[in-house]
C-alpha cells in the first residue's frame, strides 16, 4: 500500500489514481510497485521530519476494518 500526498489541494479522482498507478508500471518491476494507493492530506512526520510509520499502521488498520465491515 503506498500514502500519496498530492501537491494540489483538489479532492483527488480516479484519473489521478489510474496516471499515478501508470507511471509506477513503466518505472518499477512488477513485483515492486503497490498495489493500493491511498491519498492523504499530510503525512504526520516526527519533528526531525521522519514519517511517523505508527500512525501509518493505524491508518491502514481502520481501513482493513471499515472494508471488512461494509
Amino acid at each position: 500500500r503506498a500514502y500519496v500526498v498530492p501537491y494540489d489541494v483538489a479532492e483527488p479522482d480516479s484519473s489521478l489514481r489510474e496516471s499515478f498507478h501508470q507511471h509506477l508500471k513503466s518505472k518499477l518491476e512488477a513485483h515492486a510497485y503497490p498495489r493500493f494507493v491511498e491519498f492523504i492530506r499530510q503525512m504526520h512526520m516526527t519533528i526531525t521530519g521522519k514519517i511517523l510509520n505508527q500512525v501509518l499502521r493505524n491508518m491502514h488498520k481502520l481501513n482493513v476494518v471499515q472494508e471488512e465491515n461494509s
